[in-house]
């Protein structure tokens, strides 16, 4: 089962994200990439479904506080630029920069697992 389909409310049943969410051992599914006017509370609060690539959608975002999410608005416009190619450049070890990104990420890694589970 694709998780995507069973947030639709037109696809999936209940059952099927109670399945998933059980499976996972989680309480909520987040959904990012999703076309709703702002982040949307779905499936008797079991799903949050959050547009994060679109100028039209609300500036808000999905914070967790204490395990318990909250939907806070930025006031901020996302001023996405339409049909932009991406930035991209090769990751080359031998430049100082790219090798203090993956020093950035693994340290950022270790702090992330050490977060005490369920966060």
């Amino acid at each position: 089962m694709i998780l995507g389909d069973c947030v639709d409310r037109d696809r999936g049943t209940d059952a099927e994200i109670a399945a998933a969410l059980e499976r996972s051992d989680a309480r909520l599914l987040i959904v990012a990439n999703t076309i709703v006017p702002g982040v949307a509370s779905m499936r008797d609060g079991r799903v949050y479904a959050v547009d994060v690539n679109s100028n039209e959608a609300a500036s808000e975002v999905l914070v967790f506080e204490h395990g318990q999410p909250r939907v806070v608005d930025t006031g901020i416009a996302r001023n996405i630029v339409e049909n932009e190619e991406p930035a991209f450049r090769e990751f080359n070890p031998s430049e100082s920069r790219d090798r203090q990104l993956l020093l950035d990420m693994v340290r950022d890694l270790r702090r992330l697992s050490g977060l005490p589970y369920p966060y």
